[in-house]
């Protein structure tokens, strides 16, 4: 560096010029550009669809808990919903549970009434002391559903923290937040 006369008449206009863009930089971000962006404002929020397929799957298992010993079996209720039952301790001998063959009755629907339509509560949510809940309709995503509302002819009566009350027609259900 002694040899070049030079170097301080290059390095100073450099240094000059690295700290004004360092400077620059940092006026633009504190004194930028004045844009003005219009915010949309929406008495509710917008409605999404999904395209989604149902995909509730139901676990047909017979299995023996590793740790009561005791042999676990579905079979399905009326509803067609699985429910659990246990035998006795497998160290004792157990047979499996008997099923009964009855003939199958005959179900009686009324033609009038139409079934709930597909519905999935996904929880709430507490704005403006008031409560709204995270609802899909046949896969139609309701993010403000307050009480008193009507989505495709389903009324909601009453939100709760873990579930929601509903009415469809002259039916009415509750159902459980979607984990």
């Amino acid at each position: 560096m002694k040899d070049n006369k030079y170097a301080p008449y290059v390095l100073g206009p450099v240094l000059l010029v690295v700290w004004g863009l360092v400077f620059y930089k940092i006026y633009q971000a504190v004194y930028g550009s004045e844009e003005v962006f219009d915010i949309p404002q929406y008495n509710k929020l917008p409605v999404f669809e999904e395209k989604q397929e149902d995909s509730t799957y139901v676990l047909l298992v017979d299995y023996k808990d590793p740790f009561l010993g005791k042999r676990f079996y579905y079979s399905s209720d009326n509803n067609g919903s699985a429910v659990g039952s246990r035998t006795k301790s497998s160290r004792t001998k157990s047979t499996p549970p008997k099923i009964s063959k009855k003939t199958p009755q005959p179900i009686v629907q009324n033609v009038t009434s139409k079934p709930f339509p597909a519905i999935v509560y996904q929880g709430y949510q507490v704005m403006d002391n008031d409560t709204v809940a995270l609802l899909k309709i046949n896969n139609r995503f309701y993010p403000i559903a307050r009480k008193r509302d009507v989505f495709q002819q389903v009324h909601v009566k009453e939100i709760y923290k873990d579930s929601i009350r509903l009415q469809f027609g002259q039916q009415e259900q509750t159902f459980m937040k979607k984990r």
